[in-house]
């Protein structure tokens, strides 16, 4: 993030993109630019970073001893905090935000999203990244992720996981197939 000024006023901006954003970036340029006219650039994807606990961190960005800052789903389970209000403005990732601006219109499930999933289609038989932050305690960063079977958890930043892209439609698209592996879902388009 940086700071910059809108308003006379001192607002945060994303600037760095993380490395899952690259990879994600490069599978969108390979697989789903063709499909451009059917996504909505309007949506959401949250990395809702809402901070319940410093713990030893000093608000004024300091710390006392030792790192211990604890976000919005560090409770247990993560299941209760489901929600899909995005409070942050920095934190509501999309094509149409600038203070959090994607190149393209896709992005991770957060928590919330995924806990309101039927678990048959978060269970992959894989392990993959959630959008959420977990906490960062003494340097290390935490974040979640869904198990093979399908349920959440955490795990450290630097853990190997996939990632499982999302998309938002836009109105009226229509598309076939059930979401199985022997029928994917297919947005039916003019050529077809």
């Amino acid at each position: 993030s940086k700071d910059t000024t809108e308003n006379n006023q001192v607002v945060t901006v994303n600037k760095y993109n993380s490395a899952i954003k690259g990879a994600i970036d490069s599978w969108y340029a390979s697989n789903l630019s063709s499909l451009s006219s059917y996504l909505d650039n309007d949506a959401v994807y949250c990395n809702d970073r809402t901070i319940t606990s410093y713990g030893s961190w000093n608000k004024t960005g300091s710390t006392t001893s030792s790192y211990d800052l604890r976000f919005k789903y560090s409770s247990s389970p993560l299941k209760t905090n489901a929600t899909l209000s995005c409070a942050n403005m920095t934190d509501r990732f999309s094509k149409t935000n600038e203070r959090a601006m994607l190149t393209y219109p896709v992005g991770l499930l957060s928590e919330a999203e995924q806990a309101m999933m039927y678990t048959g289609f978060a269970r992959t038989g894989q392990s993959w990244w959630l959008g959420s932050p977990y906490e960062f305690v003494d340097g290390n960063a935490y974040g979640c992720y869904v198990y093979p079977s399908g349920s959440s958890n955490f795990t450290g930043a630097i853990s190997s996981r996939g990632v499982r892209p999302a998309i938002v439609l836009k109105p009226n698209t229509e598309i076939t197939g059930n979401g199985t592996y022997d029928e994917p879902y297919v947005v039916k388009t003019n050529n077809s």
